[in-house]
């Protein structure tokens, strides 16, 4: 059935005429995109370098990851959702600046933190001009005692020594792949990192091991999330906790009837509530099944 049909036979109370309509069809058709794009290593639609470089972090993490070089493919995850997805060139000179003129590795990093985490900390004020956050991560900084310096120090503490090994047995004995998410996302104790980083971290990884899955929307503690969620089913901009359980079915119902991923739910009722059009989608509604 077509996507519009099928929103229409919804009833979902916050499409109160077409413009919602069309700018949830939209939403839909630019979360797919991204989507697609992380299952397939191309460079993401919304990235937004401050120049050019050509620097593909996730692509490059999806390689290392396909290639059996688990820690290393985590590590560039993990500082693509330190810096937001949406910055690649930040996370290229970020890298740049930690190994010393040469993109830093996990193995650098494991195995050299003194001297790794030393010259973080000297750039720093530096890179809030060279490597500055994205949206997700609009509110973090390089400096001072909130800085990405602890931050780094604490996921090295959590991964204590291989990323990959810790998620093994964080994951281990888990009954399918929504309960392993789950519990990674649970799990994932990395200072700054609240609702939006972990769930950024697990799905980004989500997207390279089949293991892994979001059976939910993580509504609570989220906020662009929350409200897309309260505003597309409920009719208003706001939900209680009591009412979170049942927007996280409602989700579950509406990735079911469309057919697609949680995640592009979760990331197109975000974008749909902030009421702008996309500016570089490139597919149309009724191609959306194509991009899963």
């Amino acid at each position: 059935m077509e996507l519009r049909s099928t929103l229409v036979r919804l009833h979902l109370r916050g499409l109160d005429g077409p413009q919602a309509l069309d700018r949830l069809l939209d939403k839909l058709d630019w979360s797919a995109q991204t989507r697609y794009r992380l299952l397939t290593g191309e460079l993401l639609p919304e990235a937004k370098p401050f120049c050019t470089t050509g620097f593909n972090l996730l692509g490059e993490a999806r390689e290392h990851y396909l290639a059996g070089d688990r820690d290393e493919a985590l590590w560039l995850h993990f500082v693509a959702t330190l810096l937001g997805w949406d910055r690649p060139d930040s996370a290229h000179r970020f890298l740049r600046v930690l190994g010393g003129g040469q993109r830093a590795t996990w193995d650098q990093m494991a195995g050299n933190q003194a001297d790794t985490l030393g010259r973080l900390e000297a750039n720093a004020k530096e890179l809030m001009r060279e490597a500055p956050f994205g949206n997700h991560r609009k509110y973090e900084t390089h400096v001072g005692e909130r800085g990405s310096i602890r931050v780094l120090r604490s996921f090295l503490e959590w991964s204590d020594g291989s990323p990959a090994r810790r998620i093994d047995q964080i994951i281990d004995g888990t009954r399918d792949a929504e309960h392993a998410f789950e519990r990674l996302y649970n799990s994932f104790d990395v200072y700054r990192f609240g609702r939006t980083a972990r769930y950024d971290f697990a799905r980004l990884l989500a997207n390279v091991d089949a293991r892994l899955k979001p059976g939910r929307c993580y509504l609570q503690g989220a906020s662009g999330p929350r409200r897309g969620a309260a505003l597309l089913f409920l009719g208003r901009s706001w939900a209680r906790d009591i009412e979170i359980p049942l927007l996280e079915e409602r989700c579950r119902e509406l990735a079911f009837a469309c057919g697609v991923d949680l995640q592009v739910i979760e990331d197109s009722i975000c974008q749909w509530q902030k009421a702008a059009p996309s500016a570089h989608a490139q597919r149309t509604s009724r191609d959306l099944a194509r991009a899963l």
